[in-house]
C-alpha cells in the first residue's frame, strides 16, 4: 500500500478525534470493518482500524483531547495476537492515524504515548521490529509527509533502551540517533567555510540574510538540477532573494575545486555558488538522507527546517514573508 494512500485516509479521522468533525468522535469500528472514501482521484477501501477511544467530554482543550487520544489510542490492540500485530496494512494505516496526532499534542503526551506502544509492542519481537521499520518509514524517510526527526528520536531513543533488541540490533538505531541529533530544527547550525566564484572564502555563520536557504547538491544529481530549477523559477522565492530578505546558498558539498570549477553556469547569479571547504560530508556536520538537502535558517543561523521537501519550504517561506521586510538587508556578502 503507498505511503501517502494511507496518509490521506485518516485526514477526516485525525480531526474528528480532536472535535473537529464532531459527529466522528465517539464513532467506532471493531477490527475487521472496512469502508469506503473517496478522496480526489482515489477510491479506496480503508483497511482494519482499531477503535478510537471515547474522549470524556469535561476535556475540552484541543492539545487535552490529543493527548488522551494519544495515551488510549492503542487501548483495543493485543499485541500477542499476531494476526493483527504483524499485519503490516492493518499497523501501517493504525500507526499513521497515531502519528497523525502528534503535532496537536504536548511532546510530554507524545514521548510517553510512544513509550506505551512501544512497551506493549515487546509482547511480539516479530511484531515489534516491523514496527520499528513502519516508524522509519513514516518519521524518518524525506519522502514521507509525517517526516520528523525529532518525533522519531523518542522511537530512536526507546529502541536503545528495549530488552528486546540485542546489541546488533542497536547499532542502526543508534546511528540514526546520532544523525537525527545534528542540526535539529531550534538549534543552530553547524558552521562551515566555503568559497565562492570570485575565490573569496566565507563562513556560513558570516552570511548575512534574514532567512539563509540552504542547497546542498550534486551536479550529476537529475533530482537535485530539477529541484534547483524549481527554486529558481519560483516567483515568490525570487522576489525574496531580490529585496534581500533571503539568501540562498547553494553548496557543492564534494569539496573537489576542480569538479566545481567545471560545473556548468547553473547556479543564479542572485545566489552564492559555493564549494564547501570544511569537509562537511566527511566530517559527517550535516545529514544527507538524500541530496538535494534543503536546510532553512533564521538570521541567527537557527534551523528553522532540516531536509525539508518543496511543500514545506514553500510553506514556511509564505508565513515568514507575508509581512513586508522590517529594515533593508545588506547583501554584499554575494557581490
Amino acid at each position: 500500500m503507498r505511503l501517502h494512500t494511507i496518509i490521506k485516509r485518516n485526514i477526516q479521522s485525525v480531526a474528528a478525534m480532536l472535535s473537529i468533525l464532531p459527529a466522528f468522535v465517539y464513532g467506532t469500528a471493531a477490527i475487521g470493518d472496512a469502508t469506503a472514501m473517496t478522496f480526489g482521484f482515489d477510491s479506496v477501501a480503508i483497511v482494519r482500524e482499531l477503535p478510537l477511544p471515547s474522549i470524556p467530554t469535561a476535556l475540552r482543550n484541543p492539545r487535552e483531547r490529543a493527548a488522551y487520544l494519544l495515551a488510549h489510542f492503542w487501548d483495543a490492540m493485543d499485541f500477542a495476537d499476531t494476526s493483527a500485530s504483524r499485519d503490516r496494512e492493518f499497523m501501517e494505516q493504525n500507526f499513521a492515524n497515531f502519528a497523525s496526532v502528534f503535532p496537536h499534542a504536548d511532546t510530554t503526551a507524545v514521548t510517553a504515548a510512544i513509550g506505551r506502544l512501544l512497551h506493549l509492542a515487546e509482547a511480539d519481537k516479530t511484531a515489534y521490529t516491523m514496527l520499528a521499520e513502519i516508524a522509519e518509514k513514516y518519521l524518518y524517510e524525506p519522502d514521507s509527509p509525517l517526516c520528523d526527526d525529532n518525533r522519531y528520536m523518542i522511537f530512536l531513543e526507546e529502541f536503545l533502551r528495549s530488552p528486546i533488541l540485542d546489541e546488533y540490533e542497536k547499532i542502526r538505531p543508534a546511528y540514526q540517533l546520532n544523525t537525527a541529533r545534528k542540526n535539529r530544527t531550534g538549534s543552530t547550525a553547524a558552521d562551515f567555510a566555503y568559497i565562492g566564484r570570485d575565490g573569496r572564502r566565507r563562513t556560513l555563520h558570516d552570511t548575512v540574510g534574514e532567512t539563509v536557504l540552504l542547497v546542498f547538491y550534486d551536479p550529476e544529481c537529475g533530482h537535485c538540477m530539477e529541484v534547483m530549477a524549481s527554486l529558481r523559477d519560483d516567483d515568490a522565492i525570487r522576489a525574496a532573494v531580490n529585496d534581500g530578505r533571503l539568501a540562498v546558498v547553494a553548496v557543492f558539498a564534494d569539496g573537489d575545486r576542480e569538479s566545481w570549477k567545471r560545473l556548468p553556469d547553473v547556479i543564479p547569479d542572485e545566489w552564492a555558488d559555493a564549494l564547501d571547504t570544511t569537509g562537511v560530508q566527511e566530517r559527517e556536520l550535516y545529514s544527507f538522507k538524500q541530496l538535494p538537502a534543503l536546510y532553512l535558517l533564521d538570521e541567527d543561523k537557527r534551523v528553522l527546517l532540516k531536509e525539508c521537501d518543496l511543500r514545506m519550504l514553500s510553506q514556511s517561506l509564505v508565513q515568514r514573508f507575508q509581512n513586508p521586510p522590517v529594515r533593508p538587508v545588506d547583501n554584499r556578502v554575494f557581490q
